[in-house]
């Protein structure tokens, strides 16, 4: 706000009356103001930047509200409050997020907060075609331009036998439509793919580090990523 603006605001505030552009008299109004920032405003006062008489009228009740990574409790909630407005709108009747994808949510710092969660909720949930959204599919979502690592290793319990359960039955399913050849190479790519992201995830992208902790050669790795079409990871240097 320039210096300008914030006279002309403190006036408003104080006196309780505005001027329309080209207008001939003042209109009284009766408002209540809500303001918000992200700058430091009582720094900003001690370099002349904002006008501490402006600060004060406007600092009557604050409400702090953190970075999301400093409220991390708040992720799952916030991700699936995010998830069924997202399945809502695309026409996805029974989204949901695994454990392993909500452990990777909770983990990641998240700098773009709150408007970048409802974005990648969002990609991962077209990514799943709106079956339950996988470590894999919040991995693919931020990998463009961020490095993702999973505090905790995944570990199956009963939610991950339900998701893979699922995911054997669709693939069965689908095989005897015939919307796919068979179901075991099906199966396997997907996988596959989903290890494969997982692994350069939880190792920033290290490929020899994922190689190592797969069991697999790292040009194995660099075959698989290509087969995957995942091969745009970048290789950590």
């Amino acid at each position: 706000m320039s210096p300008q603006t914030q006279s002309k605001l403190l006036r408003v505030i104080e006196d309780g009356e505005v001027r329309r552009l080209g207008g001939r008299g003042s209109i009284r109004v009766d408002v209540r103001l809500l303001a918000a920032t992200n700058r430091p405003l009582e720094k900003m006062i001690e370099k002349r930047e904002f006008r501490a008489d402006l600060f004060h009228l406007l600092n009557t009740v604050t409400i702090a509200l953190p970075p999301l990574r400093e409220r991390r409790e708040d992720i799952p909630e916030l991700a699936s409050f995010f998830l069924a407005r997202s399945a809502a709108k695309l026409g996805f009747s029974a989204a949901t997020l695994t454990p392993e994808a909500l452990r990777l949510l909770t983990a990641f710092d998240w700098p773009g907060n709150v408007r970048q969660l409802k974005n990648i909720v969002r990609r991962a949930l077209i990514l799943s075609s709106g079956y339950p959204i996988g470590i894999e599919h919040v991995a693919a979502s931020l990998r463009e331009g961020t490095e993702v690592e999973i505090q905790t290793p995944p570990t199956f319990n009963s939610d991950s036998e339900k998701a893979l359960n699922h995911l054997v039955t669709e693939a069965l399913r689908l095989a005897e439509k015939g919307a796919i050849p068979a179901a075991l190479p099906f199966l396997v790519g997907k996988i596959e793919s989903a290890l494969f992201t997982a692994a350069l995830a939880h190792t920033h992208n290290n490929r020899t580090r994922a190689a190592r902790l797969i069991g697999v050669t790292t040009p194995t790795l660099r075959g698989k990523l290509l087969e995957h079409r995942i091969c745009d990871v970048p290789e950590e240097s």
